[in-house]
């Protein structure tokens, strides 16, 4: 995540990074240290009194706060942040302004942690998905030449009157023909030079990451959403990974349980 600096809440406190705040939940002693500023230039102002004066000032810090958390869920790619600013009178404790996450008491939590699951083994299967496509595109380059059946004279020409037990019994009886032996003689080529190449090793993880970020996928869809940012999560999954049909169906029962909180 970019270290953006974020100004604080109340005018006249220094800027702080994001990255400070996601990781630490302590009291920001640096902005306490100034808190009281702002106090002390408005002294000369027309009085106000001081309910209506925290009243603005709480407002204003609102609404900077959610500009703050949407701009990080949009860097986060579908994530979730919930931070919130505890202000304490600035005479009264040492360091009276700080911020703590608080994303665990969202009613959907356990889809966001959820999606920070799914983030995680999205990036390992891109990774993996990297490299296999590297040791693939060797494989294609050199792989042998696989053997054609039409290639071999003594196939019989079927016509549109040839039966299906005609087929069997030749294919049957044919096992050693020149063609069968060509093939496998060609697999186990295929086989040796998959293995050189470094193609299978390669593919089993990729495929195991591919697994792995498929059932994420299938279990956020099937978690229940409680809000509709829940609900854009899942459908934003669902349609990069196909599964618009199972979203539907959980959405459907999303809805329902919203609306029968409602009447």
């Amino acid at each position: 995540m970019p270290n953006t600096p974020v100004r604080a809440a109340a005018e006249g406190m220094p800027e702080i990074s994001r990255r400070y705040f996601l990781t630490n939940t302590v009291a920001v002693g640096a902005a306490a240290a100034t808190v009281a500023l702002p106090v002390v230039a408005e002294a000369a102002a027309p009085a106000e009194h001081a309910v209506i004066r925290v009243n603005h000032l709480a407002k204003e810090l609102s609404v900077a706060m959610g500009d703050w958390m949407e701009d990080m869920d949009r860097e986060s790619r579908g994530g979730y942040s919930h931070w919130v600013a505890i202000v304490h009178p600035a005479n009264l404790i040492e360091n009276p302004v700080s911020f703590r996450n608080s994303a665990d008491a969202h009613p959907d939590a356990e889809l966001f942690r959820l999606v920070a699951k799914f983030e995680e083994a999205d990036a390992e299967m891109k990774r993996l998905g990297d490299i296999f496509d590297q040791h693939e595109r060797i494989y294609y380059d050199g792989k042998p030449k696989q053997p054609k059946w039409e290639d071999f004279d003594d196939q019989p020409k079927w016509t549109d009157e040839t039966t299906l037990l005609e087929i069997k019994t030749f294919t049957s009886d044919k096992r050693l023909s020149a063609f069968d032996q060509a093939r496998a003689k060609w697999e186990r080529a295929d086989r040796r030079f998959r293995k050189s190449c470094g193609y299978d090793a390669a593919e089993k993880p990729y495929r195991a990451s591919v697994s792995t970020a498929g059932d994420i996928v299938h279990e956020i869809l099937q978690t229940p959403a409680h809000t509709p940012q829940g609900m854009l999560m899942k459908i934003r999954l669902a349609n990069e990974w196909g599964e618009t049909d199972e979203c539907l169906e959980h959405l459907v029962t999303d809805i329902r349980r919203m609306v029968g909180r409602l009447v």
